[in-house]
């Protein structure tokens, strides 16, 4: 095990246009060495001054951002919990609000995350992409790490997604578990996304405040009205809310159900 520590760095970047600058106030942790050799294992925590960033038309600010983090092994599988709070957003003199989030990520199997990563890569080669016997090469490695992958029934969840400021907020929820994949029932590449599909359970929230919406970020009030009139939303002291679940290849939104493989399509409408 090792510790490591850093005190008052300030960072200046510059490329093309852009400019960034960083001032770090305090970061610190401690390192259990690496899980699969990939992924170091431990947990630390740091306070950001001020982060920000310059383009050629806007300026993003950030002030006092707050991480904390910790990685650990459990049985051959990696576990992540992180957190996040951003006192200040602020876009051009525009003030977003205080933000707050938290990410949890349980019983990953990384070394056919890995792979099937890897084999993505692979694919993005112009050699690699003109070749029929190697895109059926990779088809067969990615369904069986697929089959790998899915046997520890990992879960991502995002149990707070929040930003708020003197007008309103806007606020979302997140969590979703993949089943395991029988290899009995797999024979193509098809079938193994229909079995994730059909094997993913989770659910989602968001809110909405119209008044956020309209002072901050700009939209006028028929917009709110017409999202409001969206079927997937519900509109109660002046916050629409968006409540999704989904199971066994069927997704229920705000109480109406549909085929899990529809949602993407009828939420980008």
């Amino acid at each position: 095990a090792s510790a490591y520590e850093l005190d008052a760095l300030q960072v200046k970047g510059c490329t093309g246009v852009s400019r960034v600058a960083l001032a770090i106030d305090h970061w610190q942790g401690d390192s259990e060495g690496s899980f699969e050799g990939m992924i170091p294992i431990g947990s630390g925590e740091s306070h950001v001054a001020a982060v920000t960033f310059t383009g050629a038309a806007q300026t993003l600010s950030l002030r006092d951002v707050d991480l904390a983090w910790i990685y650990t092994a459990n049985n051959k599988l990696l576990d992540v919990s992180e957190t996040v709070s951003i006192d200040s957003v602020t876009v051009t003199g525009k003030n977003l609000g205080r933000v707050e989030t938290a990410m949890a990520l349980t019983r990953l199997d990384v070394k056919p995350f890995y792979a099937m990563w890897r084999a993505y890569q692979t694919t993005q080669t112009q050699r690699y992409s003109t070749t029929r016997a190697c895109k059926a090469a990779f088809m067969d490695t990615l369904k069986t790490q697929a089959l790998q992958f899915t046997q520890s029934q990992p879960t991502l969840a995002y149990p707070i997604y929040k930003i708020t400021n003197e007008h309103g907020a806007l606020s979302a929820s997140f969590i979703t578990r993949l089943a395991p994949i029988k290899a009995q029932e797999v024979g193509d590449m098809d079938q193994v996304l229909q079995q994730v599909i059909q094997g993913l359970t989770g659910a989602a929230k968001v809110d909405l405040s119209e008044a956020y919406l309209t002072k901050t970020v700009g939209m006028t009030a028929p917009q709110v009205q017409a999202l409001a009139a969206l079927p997937w939303f519900t509109r109660q002291a002046e916050t629409l809310s968006l409540d999704v679940k989904w199971d066994q290849g069927t997704a229920t939104v705000n109480g109406k159900t549909m085929p899990l493989h529809e949602l993407g399509g009828v939420l980008a409408q």
